[in-house]
């Protein structure tokens, strides 16, 4: 099967499942089923895309730039949140990756959503993390890139376009990231990368409009404030679809958001309370 129909396998068969799900669930609404299937396109929507500059503060007090890097290095760009089951299964992939990568043109960051740098730094030191860490502590970065859920991986190109953007964990990094270091090598090696002064000009001139930004989703009407806000913000909505629990508008998110509203949460951590959250309204979102 060649990778085009491949692709077009992938994005039919979405759209049975989530036409599958509509029937399991009936308030699912049309508008949501719109915005599901907008995230499967995602990744065919940004791919060659100009990416866009971002930078975000590391944990080892240093700041990571993308200006820096662009066309001299392939640049991989794994947004996580310590709360997410599938992030920390890939770190130690990760860590293979980076490993066996040494001496290459490659730098692989990871960028967590706006959490404690505590809780962050714990995630690090269990997992034995040995790349770049950041925090995306305004979501600006986020948001540039439209990430909804996590993990996300956004790889840039030596030409400083998006080679790939993947929405799920990456449990195999040959697969995942050989080919496009091995094209980026051969690029810089050809003198291919591009100039900062000629990236920086075309991602100007980008359009990025049809790459919906995270958080331009209508909102419900149930209005968080405080540690509730925060926890909807770091969270998936436990319906089954891709949306952060915050911008989420179907049955299960207003369900969800009104417990939250509660501020029962005692002595638990945000962690515990999400994964409380999980597990009560996952089972009432079928």
């Amino acid at each position: 099967m060649t990778p085009v129909a491949y692709r077009l396998t992938a994005v039919l068969f979405g759209v049975l499942f989530l036409g599958l799900n509509v029937s399991l669930k009936r308030e699912l609404s049309f508008r949501e089923l719109e915005q599901a299937t907008q995230d499967i396109q995602q990744p065919r929507l940004w791919r060659g895309k100009v990416a866009p500059e971002v930078q975000v503060p590391l944990r080892d007090g240093t700041t990571f730039r993308l200006s820096e890097h662009v066309g001299k290095k392939l640049v991989i760009l794994n947004f996580f949140a310590t709360w997410c089951g599938p992030c920390r299964e890939e770190m130690p992939e990760f860590n293979r990756f980076v490993a066996r990568s040494a001496g290459k043109p490659v730098i692989l960051v990871s960028i967590d959503a706006k959490e404690e740098p505590n809780l962050v730094d714990k995630f690090v030191k269990d997992l034995k993390i040995t790349f770049p860490i950041g925090i995306d502590v305004t979501g600006e970065v986020l948001a540039k890139f439209g990430v909804r859920s996590y993990p996300t991986t956004v790889v840039v190109g030596v030409d400083g376009r998006i080679a790939m953007f993947e929405v799920g964990a990456i449990l195999n990094s040959d697969v995942a990231f050989d080919p496009l270091l091995k094209v980026a090598t051969a690029e810089l090696e050809a003198g291919h990368g591009i100039a900062v002064d000629a990236w920086q000009k075309q991602a100007q001139a980008e359009n990025y409009r049809d790459v919906a930004i995270a958080g331009a989703r209508d909102k419900d009407s149930v209005a968080l404030s405080g540690r509730a806000a925060e926890i909807a913000a770091h969270m998936n909505c436990a319906c089954g679809c891709t949306h952060l629990l915050e911008d989420c508008t179907c049955t299960t998110a207003t369900g969800m958001k009104k417990k939250l509203k509660e501020g029962n949460f005692g002595d638990r951590t945000n962690v515990q309370v999400a994964e409380d959250l999980n597990r009560e309204f996952c089972m009432k979102g079928m």
